[in-house]
């Protein structure tokens, strides 16, 4: 989606309606980025708070739900619970900040995120006052951090990029899945990186661009603002 898109987006008054209860967003350092831009959008009067820090993985996120469910389900009368992990659970980085995909085989991959989901919702299963909504993994860039840290981009590096972009795209399939078995849904963030490229005699193609990314991982301030936005209309929506 081009700037002019996001600006336009960002100058249309909120989608709203009746929103009982508080927003809670468990994510990893996204949420740092979402927090920074939170004072830039008119939002409505809903209570937002942020849990969880940079590097959080799925099974840890889940460990510091436990540790805080009871003060978070006492703070409010109602609590959506939106989970936007899975990022640190594809990939991890290493000592000299080079970015490499965290399991060689796909099944190992899927099984692990799947069982983590699943846990979520038997934990959550107990508190009436919870609804749980997990939020789509948006697609990120091995090759595009590589090359803001200035580091040398490798072949190998360019097929795990695809390796990343497809598994993103079917965890993505089973989120959507669960979420629809308990009737709610997630922003689908990959639609705003999409880019529209003409081609003489042919209709336009589109394709994911990272220029919205600072680093081929994190929203800029533009992204972050209309994320935020989108994932407070979705909790109305939901």
């Amino acid at each position: 989606m081009s700037l002019a898109r996001f600006n336009r987006y960002l100058e249309r008054p909120l989608r709203s309606g009746h929103f009982c209860g508080q927003l809670v967003i468990l994510t990893d350092s996204k949420g740092r980025y979402l927090q920074g831009v939170q004072h830039a959008l008119v939002l409505p009067n809903i209570p937002i708070q942020f849990l969880g820090r940079s590097g959080l993985r799925l099974a840890q996120g889940l460990n510091l739900l436990k540790d805080n469910i009871h003060g978070i389900i006492k703070s409010a009368s109602f609590t959506h619970l939106y989970v936007w992990l899975g990022t640190c659970d594809l990939t991890t980085k290493a000592a000299d900040h080079s970015l490499h995909l965290r399991n060689r085989n796909d099944d190992d991959c899927y099984r692990y995120v799947f069982t983590q989901i699943q846990r979520f919702y038997q934990l959550t299963a107990h508190y009436k006052e919870v609804k749980l909504v997990f939020l789509q993994i948006p697609p990120y860039s091995i090759v595009r951090w590589h090359e803001n840290k200035c580091r040398p981009v490798t072949q190998g590096n360019k097929q795990d990029d695809l390796i990343l972009f497809r598994r993103i795209c079917y965890i993505n399939e089973f989120i959507d899945t669960i979420n629809d078995s308990h009737m709610v849904s997630s922003v689908r963030f990959k639609l705003d990186l999409f880019q529209e490229k003409k081609t003489r005699n042919r209709k336009g193609r589109k394709s994911v661009t990272y220029s919205h990314y600072l680093d081929g991982i994190h929203p800029n301030n533009q992204l972050s603002m209309v994320w935020l936005k989108r994932i407070v209309e979705r909790a109305f929506i939901n």
